[in-house]
């Protein structure tokens, strides 16, 4: 860094006595509590950035040199739970999915490392560091996007796919033999394969978990979905009701920024489960349009002031995070019961035999316009060096 110590503890004073105002404000709302502060996006926005987080412990040292009498070491207990009830408070008004805490268990999110980290763990509802331990400690790691990924990974039990063959591949290599010809032919080649390659690329990207959308769900299955207060640990399907139960979710225009976050937090954390990427990508996958949140808040699942489309908007602007690992959670669980289900009605399985046939054409017609392509291709390269049109109108001329 740039700064030196004193600016730098300069720096820190101020965005945590800031901080700490901010923390008073939503444990003590009265007639004296600015709500212009409390409402303020851009403020609400900062203090949820992965970067910007302030340590628990340097905050609770801050605060405790801006009381006028210090505290005895036997009243450092009480500093602990007041500064965690402020920052429990303010989690609990942004966070984007409702959660319970266990009131028999208080000590179970005990000095979090700082506001983000407690918000995961009342989301996601695991043991803070003072029950578990401590989290890892190790470097922080980049996680790769789900893109570079794709190629690499294991098609999931839950897959949509009819064909033994992955339909990536094909389209994989269907684009690689188009880009060699583009590469060896002509200069004018370009010009030829551009639509071809346009058509190959069609459905060739999957940015969203393989999962039907809530209005889907709805109007081919019956499914619905249901809502719950608690951990997204306690996600499931239930076949014999056909619901699929979802924890409640209040949204605002803060929320996208904050859930971003979060997902950063995990991945720097190096959580080996990734569960809260997981939820981001289940809700990413059932909505698709402003008619899937419309549903989701007619059952009571999503709410907010922000309208159907906004919500839609939201989440279609996130893609999906790789969660990749080992151990199957309760949400892969749920989208395969769902998918598994989803798939057993009459008028799915038409479709998929359609789509199965409508793939198996496409391969053929896929195979014969390339072949076709390279006849003319090598039609025109021999006609380029031999110059065709010259003696075309020279049996012309002798005719």
């Amino acid at each position: 860094m740039d700064y030196d110590q004193d600016t730098l503890a300069w720096i820190i004073a101020i965005d945590s006595c800031f901080f700490l105002h901010i923390l008073h404000s939503y444990l003590v709302q009265d007639e004296t509590t600015d709500r212009r502060l409390l409402d303020n996006t851009i403020v609400t926005r900062d203090i949820m950035m992965l970067e910007n987080q302030l340590p628990f412990v340097l905050l609770k040292e801050i605060r405790k040199s801006l009381q006028v009498s210090p505290n005895s070491n036997d009243q450092g207990e009480e500093d602990d739970i007041e500064l965690i009830s402020m920052l429990f408070q303010l989690c609990e008004a942004q966070s984007p999915v409702k959660f319970s805490i266990d009131k028999t268990n208080k000590c179970r999110y005990r000095r979090p490392l700082h506001l983000l980290d407690m918000m995961y763990h009342m989301i996601v509802n695991v043991p803070g560091p003072a029950v578990s331990g401590c989290l890892e400690n190790g470097p922080i790691q980049v996680v790769p996007t789900y893109a570079e990924f794709r190629n690499s990974s294991t098609p999931s039990s839950s897959s949509f796919s009819t064909d033994n063959e992955d339909p990536d591949v094909a389209h994989n290599n269907l684009e690689t033999l188009l880009d060699l010809v583009e590469t060896i032919g002509p200069k004018r080649t370009q010009r030829f394969l551009s639509p071809v390659k346009f058509v190959s690329k069609q459905n060739s990207e999957h940015d969203e978990i393989e999962i039907p959308s809530v209005s889907h769900l709805w109007r081919y299955a019956k499914v619905q979905c249901k809502p719950f207060i608690g951990s997204i640990q306690e996600i499931k399907f239930v076949e014999e009701e056909a619901t699929l139960y979802l924890p409640v979710m209040n949204l605002n225009t803060s929320s996208e920024v904050i859930m971003r976050n979060l997902v950063a937090y995990e991945a720097a954390m190096c959580k080996s489960t990734l569960k809260f990427a997981r939820y981001v990508n289940l809700m990413n996958g059932i909505i698709d349009t402003a008619e899937d949140v419309k549903l989701l808040k007619q059952n009571g699942v999503i709410k907010g002031a922000l309208t159907d489309g906004e919500i839609a908007d939201q989440f279609n602007g996130m893609q999906r995070c790789y969660a990749g690992s080992d151990h199957k959670s309760n949400i892969e669980v749920a989208v395969e019961k769902v998918n598994k289900f989803y798939g057993k009605k009459l008028l799915i399985r038409t479709v998929r035999g359609l789509k199965k046939n409508l793939y198996a054409s496409w391969k053929c017609l896929a195979l014969v316009s390339t072949g076709a392509l390279l006849l003319v291709l090598g039609l025109q390269t021999f006609c380029d060096f031999y110059e065709c049109t010259k003696l075309w109108n020279f049996h012309q001329g002798s005719s």
